[in-house]
């Protein structure tokens, strides 16, 4: 045997002094473990964020119940519970909300009254029955409303009774994509992490696409072969390419795309983390 063979030094992973944990890291299972090999027996942290979902539109029905004409069943809340939860935040209440002006303040009111951060959905554009932005209007403000983003056009963020408000799209891939894109990155912020969003990858296109678009189009895609493919048909209330996807795809404003040209890209796994 040499001298030193199979002898973990003192010291060699780290030393007295040295800063292992910054604050606003994530405690991820490896972070947990470095922390526990130091001797630590607790760790300061942030509170869990709590978040309240409104979901509204009189055409909603319960997964489960039968719909009738001009009904739909309700995914939207069930989505954005799964991607609270997926990020470690507490879904404090879900409720579906009806296209009524005085409902809408209501509910709105009495979340904002009781969690750190109210997140909305549908409601939120110009029609009849969207009474989301009045009601944030009357109890609070927007600080901007529309993205050049496609699909997700109509969301907007402000504040209601002093508590931040995110207001995504009704239509469910829209719903999808715009959380991803910037609920995400402000529930982390929100839990005091420092870093909000991924790294983008730089994955080659495995498609054409000719026609370009004035929004920077967000594509559901799998990625084949060290490529990155559109899973089908785009449409923002198509569930089933979503479900396929293995992460999001960008295409620039006004850019035409060929097989090869590299994207920046941003797999789900990592986009949920």
């Amino acid at each position: 045997p040499e001298p030193g063979a199979n002898i973990r030094a003192a010291g060699e992973d780290y030393t007295r002094g040295e800063t292992l944990l910054r604050a606003g890291c994530h405690l991820g299972p490896q972070q947990i473990a470095l922390a526990a090999s130091t001797g630590a027996a607790a760790l300061a942290v942030q509170p869990r964020l709590r978040i309240a979902l409104l979901i509204t539109g009189d055409e909603l029905v319960a997964p489960g119940e039968a719909l009738g004409d001009g009904q739909i069943h309700e995914s939207n809340g069930h989505t954005l519970a799964a991607l609270a939860r997926a990020l470690g935040a507490a879904v404090h209440c879900v409720e579906r909300v009806p296209d009524d002006p005085a409902a809408t303040r209501a509910a709105l009111a009495a979340a904002a009254a009781d969690a750190d951060l109210v997140i909305t959905s549908g409601g939120a554009s110009v029609g009849d029955c969207d009474h989301v932005r009045a009601a944030a209007g009357a109890l609070g403000a927007l600080d901007f409303f529309g993205i050049a983003v496609k699909p997700g056009k109509p969301l907007a963020f402000g504040h209601a009774a002093g508590t931040p408000l995110l207001v995504l799209p009704g239509n469910p891939v829209s719903l999808f994509v715009t959380f991803l894109l910037f609920g995400a990155p402000l529930v982390r912020r929100l839990q005091g992490r420092s870093r909000t969003m991924p790294q983008a990858l730089e994955i080659p296109a495995g498609f054409e696409q000719a026609r370009t678009r004035a929004r920077a189009d967000y594509l559901r895609v799998s990625f084949e072969g060290g490529r990155a493919v559109p899973c089908g048909a785009q449409g923002s209330g198509l569930l089933r390419p979503t479900a396929a996807a293995d992460g999001l795809a960008c295409v620039p404003p006004h850019t035409p795309v060929v097989p090869g040209d590299p994207l920046a890209c941003w797999p789900l796994a990592t986009l949920l983390d």
